[in-house]
């Protein structure tokens, strides 16, 4: 799944169950479900407050910095490629990450 604002994408995304995900991206409630809007909120939070959040995930202002991005998400365009080759899919995520700058898009461990 890719996001889209003004036809440039701003997230890259793979699911087995992609419409399952985008719905968990919108509507999750917790910071594991909807992790694209929560790391959008991490970055709204930045710019309101002028500093990072530093306490636990549970304890993060999910209604005041979550909720409005979820509502952002929702007015978003989203397109869809289906790759069949797991390696493949792994391969354009990252790539695609890198050449469109997607700086939402983390590879990480937790």
């Amino acid at each position: 799944m890719i996001f889209l604002h003004n036809n440039k994408p701003f997230y890259f995304g793979i699911s087995q169950g992609v419409i399952n995900r985008i719905l968990q991206h919108i509507k999750g409630k917790t910071h594991n479900q909807a992790t694209l809007a929560f790391n959008m909120g991490l970055i709204y939070y930045k710019l309101i407050n002028k500093n990072d959040f530093r306490g636990k995930r549970e304890d993060f202002d999910f209604n005041k910095y979550v909720d409005p991005m979820k509502d952002y998400l929702l007015k978003q365009k989203i397109a869809f490629i289906n790759i069949n080759n797991d390696d493949g899919l792994s391969l354009f995520e990252i790539y695609c990450s890198i050449k469109y700058k997607t700086i939402l898009n983390s590879f990480e461990t937790h």
